[in-house]
């Protein structure tokens, strides 16, 4: 894990302008695999992964990430890939990977306990996680992430009728909604 974050403040990736990287470092750590070094070393995820945080708040707000670098352009749920090592082996578990996307993406720290599995999708190549995080209260969003994806709270019925809002994210907050008693995302 210390080799982690190293990596990211040699890359200026956790300067993001919501937390001090001290800040961030501490709770990262909270969050980690507990050897990360030797996990590192492990082929534990050859296929490699990729994982998508669908983060609740009071008056069901969804922070989401506009990323102009990508094409096609959408906004979607913060998510990413896993890191690899040299080998191009995943070197992440999937909470680990969603706690440091979701920070790296709009500033929102978490504990990996936090999170709630609530989809897997096999890929030809890697696997896909999808993660639930209902919050007590609503964070302040960095403005942009470290990669300059644009961040803000979106809500879930705007949401469902943005023609700009990535399909496959769209189609997980449906499921969601469908799966929750009287169509909230209240548990």
């Amino acid at each position: 894990m210390k080799a982690w974050l190293r990596k990211r403040e040699e890359e200026k990736e956790l300067s993001v302008d919501c937390v001090s990287p001290e800040f961030a470092e501490a709770l990262l750590l909270q969050s980690a695999p507990k050897s990360f070094e030797e996990e590192s070393r492990s082929e534990a995820n050859p296929r490699g992964l990729a994982v998508v945080g669908l983060i609740v708040t009071p008056g069901l707000m969804i922070p989401c990430v506009w990323d102009a670098e990508k094409q096609p352009t959408f906004w979607k749920l913060p998510g990413g890939k896993g890191d690899k090592n040299a080998k191009g082996v995943t070197i992440e578990t999937p909470e680990f990977a969603t706690v440091r996307e979701i920070f790296e993406e709009v500033g929102i720290l978490l504990d990996a306990a936090e999170l709630q599995l609530i989809r897997k999708e096999p890929k030809p190549d890697h696997d896909r996680f999808f993660f639930r995080i209902d919050l007590d209260t609503t964070p302040t969003l960095c403005k942009q992430g470290v990669e300059q994806e644009l961040t803000r709270y979106i809500s879930i019925d705007e949401i469902l009728t943005m023609p700009d809002f990535f399909p496959p994210h769209r189609r997980v907050i449906e499921r969601e909604l469908t799966a929750c008693r009287q169509g909230s995302l209240t548990r």
